[in-house]
């Protein structure tokens, strides 16, 4: 194979990808989206706390905060998937189920946590 006519080539093992290396190619992997994700994700979060902070407009901040959130599951399930293909998806499970937790128990009288004194001194330690 002639690296002039072939513009991609697959190695299956470290010596494939060692005399690819000599025969001209280059790396690459599979697409910059993961890096656009993550510039969007962290666009949005540096946005909510600015516009928390100086409460300008606070549509505009609930907007962010909603955005950045929805953009997380996705990023930390590619992340995974970057590192072991069978976690990216229960990541998202994993980020799907806790934000439904939250927002329910945020959402709903069922327990203050603000006058427990137990709670408050185990989450003293924890953090």
């Amino acid at each position: 194979m002639v690296p002039a006519y072939d513009v991609f080539k697959e190695a299956q093992n470290r010596a494939d990808v060692l005399q690819s290396f000599k025969d001209g190619y280059k790396y690459a992997h599979g697409g910059n989206w993961v890096f656009s994700i993550y510039v969007l994700w962290a666009a949005a979060l540096f946005g909510t706390v600015f516009f928390a902070s100086t409460g300008i407009n606070i549509y505009t901040g609930i907007a962010l905060f909603t955005f950045q959130s929805l953009m997380f599951g996705p990023f930390l399930g590619l992340i995974m998937l970057e590192m072991d293909e069978n976690d990216g998806y229960k990541a998202l499970k994993i980020v799907f189920l806790v934000t439904l937790l939250t927002g329910f128990v945020g959402y709903s009288d069922i327990y203050s946590f603000s006058e427990n004194t137990y709670f408050a001194v185990f989450l003293l330690f924890l953090y």
